[in-house]
């Protein structure tokens, strides 16, 4: 349970994949990731995908061997694994667009491009978002993953939006944030 008032929660919409269309210089849906791969998905297939069939789907092909395909162009051609790993992976290293690096072979170089830069994005936004709480009651309770949760005060509602924005305003463009609000974890609501 909180200390103030609520929890707020503040995660990127699918962050990796987000990330990776970054990377390739694509344009951000403004929608949820997974809904916009449904509609491609679900008009190529046979039956109706629901979100989680979607997602393994997705997932599966994005972090399995470089050279699978999904049978889907139109995703791959978005998402282009092989110029992520021509533009950020020497053969031997991994270097993402925060100069952090990482050894890494050919099956692995993709997951450690996404990953750590994914990564990066987060905690550098995490910081800002930190920064705007500094002299506020509400403070930053914990980060998780892609997510973090913020300790909010009632009292600190006129900075609620801005914090938002501050999340979403990202080195790699404007990524898509969930934010959910709850008085504890079992019961936070999505309201953006």
């Amino acid at each position: 349970k909180p200390q103030n008032d609520w929890f707020v929660e503040l995660d990127f919409n699918a962050a990796e994949l987000r990330c990776l269309l970054a990377l390739n210089n694509r344009q951000q849906p403004e929608e949820d990731i997974h809904d916009w791969h449904g509609h491609i998905l679900n008009r190529l297939s046979d039956k109706e995908l629901d979100r989680n069939d979607i997602k393994r789907k997705i997932f599966g092909w994005l972090y399995g061997p470089p050279n699978v395909s999904l049978g889907i162009p139109q995703i791959e051609k978005y998402y282009n694994k092989q110029q992520a790993l021509q533009k950020y992976w020497n053969g031997e290293e991994v270097t993402n667009p925060f100069g952090r690096k990482i050894k890494a072979d050919e099956f692995h170089a993709l997951n450690a491009i996404i990953q750590s830069t994914t990564s990066d994005t987060f905690l550098r936004r995490a910081i800002a978002v930190n920064k705007l709480l500094e002299g506020r009651k509400s403070f930053t309770m914990g980060l998780i993953h892609d997510s973090m949760v913020i300790d909010f005060a009632h009292d600190d509602k006129d900075i609620l939006e801005d914090l938002i924005k501050e999340f979403q305003d990202t080195d790699l463009g404007i990524f898509k944030v969930n934010a959910s609000l709850g008085t504890h974890f079992g019961n936070m609501k999505r309201f953006r």
